[in-house]
């Protein structure tokens, strides 16, 4: 983001607006609420022209690429991808983030079937996927085995007598905060 930040401040050409980026959050466009802000900057006439990485950047669905990049383009927008060297006010801009874009989506497609199979196969021989980093009352040994973990273990009992004896979450939170 400073990148950026400094290409554009570092252009008398450009006036910065702003980044806006999505941290952590999946291509789609209608869930990225920077992306959304974004889009209603160029609809009011804020922004000429985005600046981005990669088409993948952007947006992973092809259809969702091709309707921003329309839809900017009509206002007047442009979209430069710096990895790709296209504009998408060019003669060809258009074409090459269809062709691109579906490159993108066809990635992002492929990374998540692969992932699937993996967890297929360690389902296949049995082993244990659980993340033990906020699993309260079991361990992992060397083998990736769990193991109770008995000082975590009396927490969880406390905590389920607790409940069943009609104590509020918040009651019981509160208590567990006093004993930490």
């Amino acid at each position: 983001m400073e990148t950026y930040e400094r290409l554009i401040t570092g252009n008398p050409e450009y006036e910065f607006i702003g980044v806006f980026a999505d941290q952590g959050i999946s291509g789609y466009c209608e869930s990225r609420p920077q992306f959304q802000r974004m889009m209603e900057k160029a609809r009011a006439g804020e922004i000429d022209l985005i600046i981005t990485k990669s088409i993948s950047r952007f947006a992973r669905n092809t259809v969702t690429v091709l309707k921003f990049a329309r839809e900017l383009k009509e206002l007047g927008v442009g979209i430069f991808f710096e990895e790709q060297n296209i504009n998408t006010l060019s003669g060809d801009g258009e074409m090459m983030i269809a062709v691109l874009a579906s490159f993108a989506q066809e990635e992002s497609r492929s990374m998540s079937e692969n992932n699937k199979w993996s967890i297929r196969k360690k389902f296949e021989r049995g082993e244990v996927m659980i993340t033990t980093a906020r699993f309260l009352g079991y361990d992992k040994n060397e083998y990736g085995d769990l193991i109770v973990n008995r000082k975590e273990a009396e927490i969880v009992s406390l905590t389920f007598d607790l409940y069943l004896l009609n104590v509020g979450s918040s009651r019981i939170g509160e208590l567990l905060d006093y004993m930490a």
